[in-house]
């Protein structure tokens, strides 16, 4: 035991030395030793956020509420549609309009906006299911069971409390217990769900022993970003005390001290009605009042401003604020601030791309499950065959100049021209796919009848056909003993042609 533990020191020992003497050390400027000022910075565990404080920076500043919602609000800005992969046709037009009608009804996107925004403010947040058929509230859900949806509603982390946890001791599944505040559409004070029942949100990327300490939630997104809100807010306030205090009037008056010494009688009388007269000539600015000439009160008065330093180099600390904050929240300067590219042929166009990037990860890895879970049960509600096989299309974040969709699809119907008259695809699917990609309305039953009889003769000619095997196997085969005569090279023939054209002239 004792040889184990001097060992662990050692090595102890031995990464210490090695995390102060593995860097550049300067004796001289103090670079890397104790002189060093920078080497007594470091990061110290901050305390998190609680609830309380969460709620209230999102109310009291409006750059964390633009934080927090404005990935939610633009990846479900436009909403999103439902269809059944591969289907095609008038039912499948009906079953996307019947599943849209009651996704209104039952505010789907409204529920994954706020569900969303929830949990990146709050670190965790879930859309109650109210459904029919699928057993008691406590249960598993099963989805196979399911023959309606009641409601759905989106809550915070504040209305969920774990129950208990599994026998198995599983930190993966919890029953949870949720507190409906004044009575809500849930009807009761308090029920007991499983977690089956209630579709997550989560808050920012969390290791799991921080996660224990926040109650097994998720840390909000401002957590990372409260120490530079807070310095960012700091900064404008001492930049509006700053404009406020820009100019300052100054008063020099004789016998001014005197004055305010006695603070009675006809001087102090004269003196305040005199003030106030300045004052009311000079409409609301506030001035600093001095006492004028020597010692015995000989000298003339005078009033004038003094004017502070330029607050011209404002501007580019201004900037530095704000490119520090956009960095942080990860949002460009541009989408965050709504400020205008600056620049020679600057149009910001980058940043959209990038952005609207962003937006896009956040519906694959946070929305697009949820929303599909959620369309498969309204699929059930409306008793539509195979519910799981409806997707969700997303429509586009960015669109395009009018000039640039109609050169790309001119480019794409040239394409399918040349493949067509290659013979590498057929008419019929040349026609299917400038449908899909280009929005044209064509009759898409009669092409895919048509294809497949294309497709068809396709098959049955390739099948006919002979192949170059069976070609070279009919040919007629060189007689025996015969000897094939050479092919004449081209220089022969050439040489020939010139003999024969020199004998002629002759």
């Amino acid at each position: 035991m004792g040889l184990l533990q001097d060992t662990a020191e050692w090595f102890h020992d031995r990464a210490a030395t090695r995390r102060v003497t593995d860097a550049l050390q300067n004796i001289m400027t103090g670079l890397g030793t104790s002189r060093d000022k920078s080497k007594y910075s470091a990061y110290v565990d901050q305390p998190l956020l609680s609830v309380y404080d969460l709620e209230s920076v999102f109310k009291d500043s409006g750059l964390a509420k633009k934080v927090v919602c404005k990935i939610p609000q633009d990846a479900l800005r436009g909403g999103f549609q439902v269809r059944r992969c591969g289907a095609a046709g008038a039912d499948a037009a009906a079953e996307a309009r019947a599943l849209a009608e009651r996704c209104n009804e039952l505010d789907v996107t409204g529920m994954l906006y706020r569900g969303a925004w929830l949990g990146r403010l709050f670190g965790g947040a879930g859309i109650v299911l109210s459904v029919e058929g699928a057993g008691r509230p406590d249960t598993e859900l099963d989805d196979e069971l399911v023959t309606g949806v009641d409601f759905l509603r989106a809550c915070d982390r504040q209305d969920f409390q774990p129950a208990y946890w599994r026998p198995d001791g599983s930190t993966e599944k919890w029953w949870w217990t949720r507190v409906s505040r004044g009575g809500g559409p849930v009807g009761i004070p308090t029920v007991t769900l499983h977690d089956s029942r209630v579709i997550w949100f989560g808050g920012a990327e969390t290791t799991d022993r921080a996660r224990q300490r926040n109650g097994y939630w998720d840390l909000s997104i401002l957590q990372a970003l409260f120490n530079v809100l807070v310095s960012y807010d700091g900064y404008w306030g001492s930049l509006d005390a700053q404009v406020a205090d820009a100019s300052q009037a100054v008063f020099h008056l004789q016998g001014f001290i005197r004055a305010l010494a006695s603070n009675a009688g006809e001087t102090g009388q004269a003196l305040a009605k005199r003030l106030a007269l300045m004052d009311m000539g000079r409409s609301n600015a506030k001035a600093l009042v001095l006492d004028a000439g020597d010692k015995d009160g000989n000298g003339r008065e005078e009033f004038k401003v003094v004017e502070r330093p330029s607050l011209a180099s404002m501007d580019k600390l201004t900037g530095v604020f704000l490119n520090r904050f956009a960095a942080e929240a990860g949002y460009p300067v541009s989408v965050l601030f709504e400020q205008a590219a600056a620049g020679t042929n600057a149009t910001g166009e980058s940043d959209l791309i990038l952005y609207y990037a962003n937006v896009d990860t956040f519906r694959q890895n946070v929305l697009c499950k949820p929303a599909k879970k959620l369309v498969e049960l309204v699929a059930r509600d409306l008793e539509l065959p195979d519910p799981e096989e409806f997707e969700i299309v997303w429509p586009e974040l960015y669109r395009p100049k009018p000039l640039d969709v109609a050169s790309a699809q001119k480019m794409r119907a040239d394409t399918l021209v040349g493949f067509v008259g290659a013979g590498i695809i057929l008419e019929e699917e040349a026609a299917l796919d400038a449908a899909e990609t280009m929005n044209l309305q064509i009759d898409r039953a009669s092409r895919q009848k048509a294809l497949k009889d294309g497709l068809k003769e396709v098959e049955d000619r390739t099948v006919t056909d002979p192949s170059p095997a069976e070609l070279a196997l009919k040919a007629p085969k060189p007689a025996a003993g015969a000897v094939p005569k050479p092919k004449a090279s081209g220089r022969a023939t050439r040489a020939k042609a010139n003999r024969s054209g020199t004998a002629k002239n002759a």
